[in-house]
């Protein structure tokens, strides 16, 4: 029975915990940025910033340089969530070794807990969103400019969605923690939380933006966050049930 689990665990993980160990971290990193922005919770902001610049655009005060800085907003909180987060976690890697095979067996049913919670069958009992964010938002309308596109893009980034605050902390910095090059992969992962509102800008800036567009980007995104959370359940169960029958 071990051996024919361990086969299945095997095959259903082997892409994703091994992932450090090649370039596929960076494709991970991508693809949960990009998993986290199409969560409904998400979606929402992403239409709240492509309205900002959808009017902008209109009025011709848009340039694609303030766009830039607003993904670069983006970038720059993650980058540093994701800095301090990686020295923190290599030095308390160091210090307790020995409790490595027993925090092995802890990721089987984390991912059970993602998926259960990208399914929709769990909720956190708590709040994630920020009063900063609302404060940066405030002030990036009256700044303005490339200066105001910044802020909205730390602002957006810092009000955390429960989805995209366990994607983040709870997949992608255990990965960056094995991956030798694992203090760039956050950088990686705000560059999916971005293609999104990258895409959806592109097309209000061509042909407009309304209501019917949200609607089916939302249902989309509710799709593609049910899929991830499947995945994360399957993957969870197979590793769990192997690591806990040694």
């Amino acid at each position: 029975m071990y051996s024919f689990w361990s086969e299945i665990s095997s095959f259903l993980s082997e892409p994703f915990l091994h992932a450090s160990e090649s370039s596929t971290a960076l494709i991970a990193a991508l693809l949960l940025g990009f998993v986290g922005s199409v969560a409904p919770c998400q979606i929402s902001a992403n239409v709240a910033a492509i309205t900002y610049f959808g009017n902008r655009h209109a009025l011709s005060k848009l340039t694609w340089p303030e766009t830039a800085m607003y993904v670069l907003g983006k970038i720059v909180l993650f980058s540093l969530l994701g800095i301090l987060f990686w020295m923190f976690g290599q030095q308390i890697a160091r210090d307790f070794i020995p409790l490595f095979s027993f925090a092995r067996k802890l990721l089987g049913p984390l991912l059970i807990i993602i998926g259960l919670f990208l399914l929709g069958w769990v909720r956190l009992p708590f709040q994630l969103h920020s009063r900063l964010s609302g404060g940066l938002q405030r002030a990036a309308d009256r700044v303005g400019g490339k200066g105001g596109a910044f802020l909205m893009g730390i602002a957006f980034s810092i009000g955390f969605c429960p989805t995209m605050f366990i994607l983040f902390f709870g997949s992608l910095m255990p990965l960056a923690l094995q991956a030798p090059y694992g203090a760039v992969l956050p950088s990686v992962f705000a560059a999916g939380t971005a293609m999104p509102f990258l895409l959806f800008a592109g097309l209000a800036a061509g042909f407009g933006i309304d209501r019917f567009m949200i609607k089916r980007a939302k249902s989309l995104g509710r799709w593609i966050q049910r899929l991830a959370g499947v995945l994360f359940l399957i993957l969870g169960i197979s590793d769990t049930i192997t690591y806990w029958t040694l």
